[in-house]
């Protein structure tokens, strides 16, 4: 379950547990059911768990499916990817384990997403700052059938483009698994989980090298617009200096980099390509960086 995710219950699980709890005399408190649209799993969960309890007799393996149809106390999921540190541009394998609820339950689609977080610029006019978009997503809509207490492990793979962010600093990317039971959707599962790119690491290590340190705001993603090679809203900018206040800036989430050097009033741009040698190319940026006094 998706810690801390509303369930946004519908009309119809709502009528049915006010009249059951009703029935078997159960108070709903009045701040429940105020908020009975932006409810917290938690609550309904702590709410239907008193109607469980005071189910008798052979009513309970009905009122458990009926829980289970709408996703309480039904399957849990852990996804886990079969590496710790997940480089951009590879293949990436992973499993999905479903762990089988109190009833039988049949599982229309498993839905997976990679998910970076960015920031709205300040100028921005909405009241949200930080926006959370997928990069990748992963539909597994074969049926799963998935008894009491019983595990099935899934797998699947996926590779993750160059223009999702690497895990930098606060920059964070993470693992999203949801289930559709009875085709409702139900979030399930989030974790974080390491962005690298050796590639880039080489880039930023030679910067270091050279005497450029990150600025505060190194890495972060900001939002942009998108365009063909990059249809995400995330940009992710890496912002460096040295003790003279000369700075180097460039994109970080895109197969190649084009660095940009800023010396009082010139700018001076170097591109580095991926299908040429990194060394080399590293030393002609030097060799820029030494050109102009820097």
């Amino acid at each position: 379950m998706l810690k801390g995710a509303k369930v946004g219950i519908n009309k119809i699980v709502w009528f049915f547990t006010k009249e059951y709890c009703s029935i078997v005399n159960i108070r709903i408190e009045k701040s429940v059911q105020k908020k009975r649209s932006s409810l917290f799993w938690s609550e309904f969960e702590q709410l239907l768990e008193k109607v469980t309890k005071s189910v008798k007799g052979g009513e309970v393996i009905m009122f458990e499916k009926i829980l289970s149809s709408i996703g309480i106390g039904s399957a849990k999921v852990n996804t886990v990817l079969l590496k710790k540190d997940i480089e951009r541009g590879k293949v990436t394998k992973g499993e999905v384990h479903i762990f089988g609820g109190k009833s039988e339950q049949k599982i229309s689609k498993i839905y997976i997403h990679v998910d970076s977080e960015f920031h709205k610029s300040d100028d921005d006019m909405t009241e949200f700052r930080n926006i959370t978009e997928p990069i990748v997503e992963i539909e597994i809509t074969d049926v799963v059938t998935v008894s009491p207490h019983e595990e099935k492990i899934i797998p699947f793979s996926f590779i993750l483009p160059y223009y999702t962010p690497i895990t930098f600093g606060k920059q964070k990317v993470t693992l999203q698994t949801e289930l559709d039971i009875n085709f409702i959707n139900h979030p399930v599962e989030t974790n974080d989980f390491n962005v690298t790119d050796q590639w880039l690491n080489e880039i930023l290590s030679y910067l270091n090298m050279c005497g450029y340190t990150h600025t505060n705001i190194s890495g972060v993603c900001r939002h942009k617009t998108t365009v063909d090679s990059t249809p995400t809203h995330c940009l992710q900018t890496f912002n460096l200096v040295n003790d003279k206040g000369m700075k180097v800036y460039f994109v970080g989430n895109e197969k190649d980099i084009h660095i940009y050097v800023y010396n009082k009033d010139r700018v001076l741009h170097h591109p580095i390509y991926r299908d040429r040698d990194l060394q080399e190319q590293l030393q002609e940026v030097g060799q820029l960086l030494k050109a102009d006094g820097i």
